[in-house]
């Protein structure tokens, strides 16, 4: 049994490793990457450009003993970014101030690594956890504060941009109130959607329609069934759909109702929770995707 599932990981890493060496040979543009972090119940996406630039979505929960020692940022996080040698972090992103997406951020703030620029939705949370994280902000060197809207555009160089989605305005709760971006690279898209819930998705049918479509969805709450209406996802129409939650999690997510609407559309979904940290690769024409591990 130990020998199979040995075969099996070595076979994954192969196939990423394959993966990425043919997104680096294939076009003059180089290549985006795109890896969802296995940081348990929460979300942490990193996001590397054909010009050299990083950006970080979102970060996971920190510790707070008794209750929990798992820090996502110290222990996930870092160590991913030591090992690649990233010491530099043009755009950090907080979707929403929720403590399992910017808990995470509060090591990565008081590392060593230069972070330029941090968008956060600007919705005001009265926890610990985001007051904590406005004051590393106020102290950290250089470090330049935004809340972006609908409508606003970032150029990440080499063909690479993100559009935000959302929100146009702050909404009356924090999962509303996400910033939704999407990312564009030639002809292959991905849609980061924060905790957003039915409401949030109904004003952006509304207002971009088919213009949602993306081929990768970053499927929103971890897969609650708050989110992810039929009218969304069929306006989105996905090819794949990535679920951020954690193993055998207290909040039973992804919910059954989410998982049937995505087999509905035929979507492939890749979990953390099942197959760790998940890596999409293109040259703005092809996608390679590569899983830490195989189904856990």
């Amino acid at each position: 049994m130990m020998r199979k599932r040995f075969k099996r990981i070595l076979l994954f890493l192969l196939v990423l490793s394959l993966a990425l060496s043919l997104g680096c040979a294939q076009g003059k543009e180089g290549r985006l990457e795109v890896t969802f972090l296995d940081v348990g119940q929460g979300d942490s996406i990193f996001i590397s450009t054909p010009s050299g630039k990083n950006i970080l979505i979102d970060g996971g929960k920190r510790a707070i003993p008794p209750y929990s020692k798992f820090d996502a940022g110290k222990e996930v996080i870092l160590p991913f970014l030591k090992k690649k040698g990233i010491k530099r972090i043009d755009t950090l992103i907080a979707t929403h101030p929720d403590g399992d997406h910017i808990g995470g951020l509060l090591a990565v703030l008081d590392s060593d690594i230069q972070i330029d620029k941090v968008l956060d939705s600007g919705y005001r949370h009265t926890s610990y956890t985001y007051r904590d994280f406005l004051k590393k902000i106020e102290r950290s060197r250089g470090t330049k504060y935004y809340q972006p809207r609908a409508g606003q555009v970032l150029d990440w160089g080499d063909g690479v941009k993100a559009q935000v989605l959302s929100p146009a305005h702050l909404f009356r709760d924090s999962n509303n109130s996400s910033i939704v971006i999407k990312l564009e690279f030639g002809d292959i898209s991905f849609l980061f959607t924060g905790d957003v819930e039915k409401e949030a998705e109904g004003k952006m049918v509304s207002r971009y329609g088919n213009k949602l479509k993306s081929t990768v969805l970053k499927v929103s709450h971890h897969g609650s069934r708050t989110g992810s209406s039929l009218n969304f996802l069929k306006m989105v129409n996905p090819q794949a759909a990535v679920i951020s939650c954690g193993r055998r999690n207290k909040f039973g997510l992804p919910h059954k109702e989410v998982m049937d609407k995505l087999a509905r559309f035929k979507v492939k979904v890749y979990r953390t929770d099942r197959q760790g940290n998940i890596t999409f690769a293109t040259n703005g024409k092809k996608l390679w995707i590569g899983t830490e591990i195989g189904d856990r």
